[in-house]
């Protein structure tokens, strides 16, 4: 079978499979007054609410698996401020599934986290009760099949934040831009069931003179097709890539920053904000993330993050 048949067929068991449940569909009562149809959602970090996705994208080795672990870090009671306001509720039960790092890899990672930022054993023990971290390297994960659906939604139901890490590695189909609209919809839908903020970790197209000037939305590998149906999408980059951003803003080499690129609704970080990487102490590998508010950033805003990027009509 060729792979476009195999994309076809795909598509149509994903159609079917999601038509199987149809609800109970009633009109809205405008005689109900404002927050009559307010759901439960919570929002987790700026821009992304419990039930829905949100994209972090760059590419490889910018950090964004060390930001995302901040992210779950700090809503499992981590007291750190990474630049933007992260839900902070110890009942937050937290998620981080990896399909890239081992065991071994994600446990050193937290543990420099750890000791870069002085946490006691105590304080340790509380945010380790509300985060599961699982490492999935080595299992062919495919997020598209329906036992492994059943898996992630056992697995993320009653939690608050869930962390994906990485768009490629947890499905079996390629690359296309068709592939991830349907890999958007199925993680859109575990999320909806599970009512829990999934933050997935992706990368970006290789940066080239033709795409450094277009909106890094641009950039995120499968385009609007997957863009489109993520609440909000962070994009992280670096002082080799984005000079200009940098100087522009207060950044220096060696530095990593992060913002929103593209956001449905929400106060959220259009500015970039900037990184330090801490070494981890006594020799040991790994870093981790440090932002100073005021330290890095500066009132110049010439050549900002949205006059910096072009749009593509």
């Amino acid at each position: 079978m060729s792979k476009s048949n195999m994309l076809k067929l795909s598509f149509e068991e994903f159609m079917k499979e999601s038509s199987t449940e149809i609800p109970d569909i009633k009109p809205i009562d405008l005689t109900k007054g404002r927050g009559y149809y307010k759901d439960n959602s919570v929002e987790i970090i700026p821009g992304l609410q419990t039930g829905t996705f949100a994209i972090l994208a760059g590419k490889s080795g910018v950090s964004k698996t060390k930001l995302a672990i901040h992210f779950a870090l700090i809503a499992s009671g981590l007291n750190q401020d990474i630049g933007i306001e992260v839900n902070q509720d110890l009942n937050n039960e937290v998620v981080v599934v990896t399909c890239e790092d081992t065991q071994d890899q994600i446990n050193e990672q937290t543990q420099t986290i750890k000791e870069n930022l002085n946490i006691d054993d105590a304080e340790w023990c509380k945010i380790n009760s509300n985060l599961n971290l699982f490492s999935l390297k080595g299992y062919d994960v495919d997020i598209m099949n329906d036992k492994w659906e059943e898996k992630f939604i056992d697995m993320f139901t009653g939690k608050k934040l869930v962390i994906l890490d990485n768009a490629t590695n947890i499905h079996t189909m390629g690359e296309d831009n068709e592939s991830f609209k349907l890999l958007g919809r199925r993680i859109l839908k575990i999320a909806t069931k599970c009512n829990a903020a999934i933050v997935l970790v992706h990368h970006t197209s290789q940066l080239t003179k033709e795409n450094q000037s277009i909106d890094p939305i641009y950039r995120v590998r499968g385009g609007m097709s997957l863009v489109a149906l993520a609440r909000v999408t962070y994009f992280m980059t670096d002082y080799l890539d984005d000079k200009k951003l940098f100087n522009s803003n207060g950044g220096i080499d060696g530095q990593v920053a992060y913002f929103a690129a593209q956001a449905n609704n929400g106060n959220v970080p259009k500015d970039p904000i900037f990184l330090n990487k801490i070494n981890a102490s006594n020799n040991n590998e790994g870093y981790s993330l440090e932002y100073k508010k005021g330290a890095i950033q500066n009132n110049n805003k010439q050549g900002s993050r949205d006059e910096k990027f072009k749009t593509i009509e």
